[in-house]
């Protein structure tokens, strides 16, 4: 942006090839050169006045495009911290209810099947019960399952990369020419 601003004044340029002997500096400092040299530098700037203008202006939307771009980068990895916090609270607790699911579902088959042993249920009520048990376990292990991965994305969200160190985004690591 300050190149672009910049533009707007009046550029003087000398060239140094030999000091005195350089050709270009004789002729800038005969008096018909300087006056033209002088005269095409102030007013060349005030020529090119909208062209220069609309290039401070594209190089200004350019620079706040960039920062709206950043700020929606920030807030979307807040919003993906965020959600995984909340996803992380909601499976411990998911966790920690099916928990006890499971607890009270052993409990009525450990019943189940000491009542069996001495007759007063039938081997359908056990099987009823063991597989009320069972599908406790297996919600108990989804339920974990979900809490882990709330985990994962919470470490995905905070910058945590999936690749082990020393391996770049192609996938190939420092010991590529190891193994082949």
């Amino acid at each position: 942006m300050e190149s672009a601003r910049a533009a707007f004044f009046p550029s003087i340029s000398l060239t140094g090839q030999g000091g005195y002997q350089s050709n270009v500096l004789k002729l800038l400092f005969t008096p018909q050169n300087a006056f033209y040299n002088l005269a095409v530098n102030v007013t060349q700037p005030l020529l090119d006045g909208f062209l220069l203008e609309g290039q401070l202006e594209l190089t200004q939307g350019r620079q706040f495009e960039l920062l709206k771009t950043y700020c929606q980068s920030i807030l979307a990895g807040f919003r993906d911290v965020e959600l995984a916090l909340i996803a992380i609270a909601d499976g411990a607790e998911r966790e920690r209810l099916q928990q006890l699911v499971v607890n009270s579902s052993r409990e009525a088959f450990n019943l189940a099947e000491t009542r069996l042993r001495e007759g007063t249920v039938d081997l359908v009520t056990v099987l009823q019960t063991q597989q009320t048990l069972f599908t406790a376990e297996d919600n108990h292990v989804l339920a974990r399952l979900a809490r882990l991965q709330a985990v994962l994305s919470l470490f995905q969200a905070l910058g945590g990369s999936w690749l082990p160190p020393g391996v770049g985004a192609g996938g190939v690591g420092a010991n590529a020419n190891v193994i082949r």
